[in-house]
């Protein structure tokens, strides 16, 4: 046997493999299998066995425990220099302290929209390259493009003509 074959069977604590291990680390990072597989070199066909989805939890757990020690630590921090700047009458600082921890908690959430002219779509014009096209499939592309506008234009005329006629209906006095 050579010696990456027995590296790969050797067990951790946890009962886990060196690359479930890694698989473990890379699906907690990029929460795809397919990602994890290609990273770690598993070769199971179904690598979430039960002490791989066991690792997994384990891991989520210890992130979300930092991640909330770190999180009411910064918020705490922020209500100390919220009180410290209220306590020196410095009010400007004690909202903005203030605001900060409201942002960090989702209660200020800064959204941007984005339109076009007159708060309408942004226009997205695209301009086909047809210089690779031969003379036969450039003739080919004008006709479909002509059928193309032709029907756009009576959709449009259609569309008017309803239009006129139900104003016309309106003007009309009914004996």
């Amino acid at each position: 046997m050579t010696g990456k074959v027995l590296a790969t069977r050797k067990r951790d604590s946890n009962g886990l493999t060196v690359a479930e291990e890694a698989f473990c680390q890379a699906y907690l990072r990029s929460g795809s299998i397919k990602d994890a597989v290609e990273v770690s070199g598993v070769r199971s066909p179904n690598p979430l066995t039960t002490r791989v989805k066991a690792r997994v939890q384990e891991l989520r757990d210890q992130l979300q425990e930092r991640t909330a020690a770190g999180l009411e630590e910064h918020l705490n921090q922020l209500a100390e220099i919220r009180d410290l700047a209220k306590g020196q009458k410095q009010f400007n600082a004690a909202i903005t302290a203030e605001v900060a921890r409201g942002k960090v908690l989702g209660f200020y959430v800064h959204r941007v929209e984005h339109t076009g002219k007159g708060g309408g779509a942004i226009e997205m014009a695209v301009t086909p390259d047809l210089s690779h096209l031969s003379e036969s499939d450039l003739l080919a592309y004008l006709e479909l493009n002509t059928k193309v506008m032709e029907a756009e234009l009576v959709e449009e005329t259609n569309g008017e003509l309803g239009t006129l006629g139900c104003a016309l209906q309106e003007e009309t006095p009914h004996e």
